[in-house]
């Protein structure tokens, strides 16, 4: 396979120490960053808890699923509180899919409280706090999610006193800390591009995902993948061959055999002339990305 590069990078490394914090001030280990994404004053009392419903992501992974169950089982345990656990799903017009005031959000839920939370969050990072009447429990990726989980469980429903189920001051905002503190690409910064692959390709979906969990394990930047159907973004990484005939590097021809990786001011391609060609692309754009964390 022949490969064409040309991609210009610049990267900051940084191995940083976290700090885990809390309103309290209490620290443990963990985080360069202020916590408290959220300021609220709500809180949640055992009474209040009965009305409350756990809302998971609908598509997500078994870890998750399973962290859902736990969760319910935990709550009914220590307080007799027979939740309902969920998935995000919602309809205006369907009674039992309409969302609740009062909802305990495990997960990258399709929720507004949940994106207001994840604001600035990545990949290794993790927390809870209420929003609103809503208690969000969440990290950058599923397995930080479940570190929220534990930390949730052990800090909240494992300690908890008196009448008060949740003190919307209780806010724990854990930041990660990553092998490269900065990634940019022909003078952008990573953080402003979206993945896209074909529609209907499912090979290249996967490669697109793959790159995707390779940048954020590394950088913490967790960037959002979609087919090209969807509307052209302002600055893409586009992975096969795809519809935006507008990068000069869709239209190049290539010979049976081999791929390409390049990059100009907007886009950053990797393609091959088949899906073994897209393959190889896809890896040595992440070794071209990636390599100087290593």
């Amino acid at each position: 396979l022949v490969t064409f590069l040309a991609l210009l990078l610049l990267c900051a490394c940084a191995k940083e120490e976290s700090v885990e914090t809390t309103n309290a001030g209490e620290t443990t280990e963990a985080s360069t960053e202020e916590t408290a994404p959220v300021t609220v004053t709500e809180k949640i009392t055992l009474e209040d808890l009965k009305e409350y419903v756990i809302v998971r992501p609908s598509d997500t992974s078994e870890d998750i699923v399973t962290g859902g169950i736990q969760l319910r089982k935990e709550l009914i345990a220590a307080f007799d509180a027979e939740l309902t656990l969920k998935e995000d799903l919602f309809s205006e017009t369907v009674q039992s899919l309409k969302i609740r005031e009062c909802e305990i959000l495990l997960g990258n839920c399709n929720r507004d409280e949940t994106r207001q939370f994840m604001t600035g969050m990545k990949y290794n990072d993790y927390g809870y706090a209420m929003v609103g009447k809503k208690l969000v429990i969440c990290g950058g990726s599923d397995e930080a999610t479940l570190r929220a989980l534990d930390a949730f469980l052990a800090n909240v429903v494992k300690n908890q006193k008196g009448d008060v189920f949740f003190d919307g001051a209780d806010i724990l905002m854990v930041r990660g800390s990553y092998d490269i503190d900065t990634l940019t690409v022909q003078g952008n910064d990573l953080s402003q591009y979206v993945i896209v692959y074909p529609n209907r390709n499912d090979s290249a979906k996967m490669l697109a995902h793959t790159v995707r969990d390779r940048i954020a394990e590394v950088s913490g930047i967790i960037l959002n993948v979609c087919a090209d159907k969807e509307n052209v973004s302002e600055k893409e990484i586009l992975i096969g061959t795809t519809n935006r005939t507008d990068c000069k590097y869709t239209a190049q021809a290539l010979n049976e055999g081999t791929y390409l990786i390049g990059a100009d001011d907007r886009f950053i391609c990797a393609r091959g002339a088949d899906g073994m060609g897209d393959y190889y692309a896809a890896y040595a754009l992440i070794a071209a990305l990636l390599e100087n964390a290593q």
